[in-house]
């Protein structure tokens, strides 16, 4: 059974709280992406689009709006995941990714716990040189809770 998340009341919302406890994620940021709010907008976008990969997992939660998160497979293919209020998706550490807006063109993220690119923390682009020998232990096995 799917958890229901309930992103209008996200700061109290219970299973958000059991979730984070489960993972051990202490703190959660807010970020909205969208051209008149995120400094540096073309900047940051075009950074969450760029292929990467994080040392740990990766959680995000769509408090409103919607956008797409690419995820490469087993096969090193390619899947696009269509994201909107309400969903959350962990992505374990390893995975390579990618985020993008779609045609709203704004999305409220919380990001729970973890490190995150802003920051550089952790955060491998696929160019990086280190990628190559860094070692995945990780599956290819992306959890994703969309509100139905």
């Amino acid at each position: 059974m799917k958890p229901q998340l309930d992103a209008d009341n996200y700061e109290t919302d219970p299973c958000l709280k059991e979730i984070r406890k489960a993972e051990n994620y202490s703190w959660m940021d807010i970020i909205t992406i969208h051209k008149d709010k995120l400094p540096n907008y073309e900047e940051k976008i075009k950074t969450f689009y760029e292929e990467h990969l994080h040392l740990d997992d990766e959680i995000r939660y769509i408090l409103d709006g919607s956008g797409y998160f690419d995820v490469r497979d087993k096969d090193d293919k390619w899947i696009r995941i269509s994201m909107e209020k309400g969903d959350m998706i962990t992505l374990p550490a390893g995975i390579y990714h990618r985020f993008t807006l779609d045609e709203n063109g704004e999305v409220l993220f919380a990001w729970p716990g973890g490190t995150d690119c802003d920051t550089g923390d952790h955060c491998i682009s696929a160019k990086s040189p280190c990628c190559s020998s860094w070692q995945q232990k990780q599956q290819h096995n992306a959890t994703i809770f969309w509100n139905m």
